[in-house]
């Protein structure tokens, strides 16, 4: 999973602390979108990100692009 995915918790953050949580669902969203689902492993709440690749290159290139 790329780790630009990686979100956290709006439930758990804290000044101390933040919950980082890897989707577990990732999948299209129209020609050049994304969406990812995420469950907070802590406090079982969920969320749905989504983005234009063109807003995030990372995402769409990989971790390992040149």
């Amino acid at each position: 999973m790329n780790a630009h995915l990686a979100d956290n918790c709006g439930n758990c953050v804290t000044e101390e602390r933040a919950v980082s949580v890897r989707p577990y669902l990732v999948e299209p969203a129209g020609e050049i979108g994304t969406r990812a689902y995420y469950r907070c492993q802590e406090c079982g709440h969920r969320w749905l990100t989504s983005w234009n690749e063109d807003a995030m290159p990372e995402i769409a290139e990989g971790p390992d692009a040149a």
